[in-house]
């Protein structure tokens, strides 16, 4: 199995216009912001049979013409029976008549996007602070020039988090944040399947001991839910970081 470059791939062409606001009202801060883009050229994962320097393999040339067929599809449906992506899996011929696989980057085609970003703080006292974002993705392929194939994003049409910080005038801060994501589909490559929705909960600590001297600590996924953020990554879960921060 091989990946090999294409050498007729073209530079992936992002166009997007974005239209924001900022405004305070007494302790509230607003934030939205609205954008669409338009991507051409749109490059893909590594896939099989996308490469038009590699054509589908064809059996040696010492099998005979009646016979050439039924060898050729048997060997595709070999590899399909192996659960290799795609029917055929990317089965070529090398240019020194090598039987391979080959996957390859291409050029996949033209989709637009357009979303909304909002998001809010509340200074409710000197100390105490709240804050919520929720963001909102669309994602439509106008072409796609790779059969079997389907062009998707790879990431949630709806998304948010809310928070609670504490500031004190000893020294000390604390965050604490939850973050909900929307169940969404996955395709890179052979990897290809559905990522659950979340709802994940962070933690921050932290303690000025002087000017100079600040330790702090961080807990991401703190209730150590078994969650997967792509398909075929890795399942993670709790994850704390202590840290030292010396100013010279």
């Amino acid at each position: 199995m091989w990946v090999l470059g294409t050498k007729d791939l073209d530079v992936e062409n992002i166009t997007s216009l974005e239209l924001g606001y900022k405004g305070q009202f007494q302790r509230v801060f607003v934030d939205a912001a609205f954008y669409q883009s338009v991507l051409k050229d749109f490059v893909s994962g590594v896939l099989p049979a996308i490469n038009p320097a590699y054509a589908p393999w064809r059996p040696p040339a010492g099998v005979s013409a009646g016979n050439r067929a039924a060898v050729q599809q048997a060997a595709i449906q070999g590899m399909f029976a192996a659960g290799l992506f795609g029917e055929g899996a990317g089965l070529t011929n090398l240019p020194d008549g090598t039987t391979a696989v080959v996957y390859s980057m291409g050029n996949v085609g033209r989709v637009t996007e357009h979303g909304l970003e909002l998001s809010t703080r509340v200074q409710m006292a000197p100390e105490w602070s709240v804050s919520a974002s929720y963001s909102y993705f669309a994602f439509d392929v106008k072409s796609a020039t790779v059969p079997g194939n389907p062009l998707v994003p790879n990431t949630p049409k709806h998304k948010g988090n809310a928070s609670v910080a504490y500031t004190g005038a000893g020294g000390f801060d604390a965050r604490l944040t939850g973050q909900f994501n929307d169940r969404f589909e996955w395709v890179s490559g052979s990897f290809a399947g559905m990522v659950p929705s979340s709802q994940t909960v962070d933690a921050s600590l932290g303690y000025a001991v002087n000017a100079s001297v600040r330790v702090s600590a961080l807990a991401t996924n703190l209730l150590d839910q078994r969650q997967f953020q792509m398909y075929g990554g890795a399942v993670v879960g709790r994850r704390v970081l202590g840290g030292v921060t010396i100013l010279f």
